[in-house]
């Protein structure tokens, strides 16, 4: 917990007063927490990339949509009935890449 909170109550009006502290001593703890947190859902998200085709439309209203879907769709967009065809996803890969490689060497020093 990075803040603790402790109530009183002023003894004349009655109200309660709420103390926060900051506990800095386990801020570094806990953005290792969060940095470890994220790197697993950028590896996730890079294995998902890698691991499908991509098909789309144009539009910048649809969303992607992976080959197995596409084929039952007749590869047809679902939204505009436009037709879908292959998104090169090589430009998500490569930065996916860049930022998993620099949350490990930032949580490695």
């Amino acid at each position: 917990m990075l803040i603790t909170l402790r109530r009183s109550r002023d003894k004349e009006k009655g109200w309660f007063i709420f103390h926060w502290k900051l506990q800095t001593d386990q801020l570094e703890g806990y953005i290792q927490n969060k940095k470890r947190h994220v790197l697993e859902k950028l590896k996730t998200r890079l294995e998902y990339e890698k691991n499908h085709d991509f098909f789309y439309c144009g539009n910048p209203r649809c969303q992607r949509i992976p080959f197995e879907e596409a084929m039952e769709l007749l590869f047809k967009c679902p939204t505009c009935d436009q037709a879908l065809v292959h998104f090169d996803n090589s430009k998500i890969i490569k930065v996916l890449i860049k930022k998993v490689d620099l949350l490990r060497k930032e949580m490695s020093e």
